[in-house]
């Protein structure tokens, strides 16, 4: 992960950078925003750690639903947040063809160029444990986890 400035977050993830009282936060237009509910979301800096906040206010929704309406925007900016800092990207490979594949294994035999981009190794471990593993054991195939430079990779796809 790329350790970016909280100002450089807020250019890049297209928020409202905010300092007061010793707080630094990006707000950022994310969430549910109508006549009778309003979202405030944001990323703050805590101890040097990006911290995702939302807040809904809606008068008229019991707090379970606010809740779990909270949880999705939070979930959202938080994948946002890890594509913005990451400096590194990892891709399926298949090591007895030497090509990339896509993330469905139902397109595993056509060895596109890879549409699933992961931007953690362990999210990239994940998938081949939980999605493809009996697949991958029954092709022959070998797939692995590569990793690649993020702006390779995005000079590469383009």
């Amino acid at each position: 992960m790329k350790n970016l400035s909280i100002q450089e977050l807020a250019d890049k993830m297209g928020g409202k950078y905010w300092e007061k009282y010793g707080k630094k936060r990006v707000y950022l237009e994310k969430g549910f925003n109508t006549k009778k509910m309003s979202t405030n979301t944001y990323i703050e800096e805590v101890n040097g750690q990006y911290v995702v906040k939302c807040f809904i206010e809606c008068e008229n929704q019991p707090y379970e639903f606010i809740k779990s309406q909270q949880e999705i925007v939070i979930q959202g900016v938080e994948e946002d947040l890890e594509i913005a800092l990451a400096t590194d990207v990892y891709l399926i490979k298949d090591q007895s063809t030497g090509l990339f594949v896509n993330s469905s294994p139902d397109t595993f035999d056509k060895l596109d160029i890879c549409t699933e981009v992961f931007y953690s190794e362990e999210k990239a471990d994940t998938f081949l444990e939980d999605e493809v593993k009996d697949w991958n054991a029954n092709s022959g195939k070998d797939l692995i986890v590569v990793k690649m430079d993020k702006s390779e990779f995005e000079i590469a796809i383009q």
